[in-house]
């Protein structure tokens, strides 16, 4: 019950967020754990806030090392 409070919770604020003009970036906590993912997380981020895109999600078995 908590875990669907959470995500209804995340999900309205995001919506707020960009129906306000920003964009928004999402980083699970996963994504993190090891020193490769930290830095494809970062390549990722960079890219990301020179774009135009409104959102980014990154989670753990969406990052890879950098190539």
């Amino acid at each position: 019950m908590k875990f669907a409070a959470n995500v209804a919770r995340d999900s309205a604020v995001r919506t707020a967020l960009l129906e306000a003009g920003w964009r928004v970036a999402t980083i699970w906590e996963c994504t993190l754990r090891k020193p490769e993912q930290i830095a494809a997380a970062a390549d990722q981020l960079s890219t990301w806030l020179l774009s135009e895109t409104d959102t980014l999600e990154l989670g753990g078995r969406e990052i890879s090392p950098p190539t």
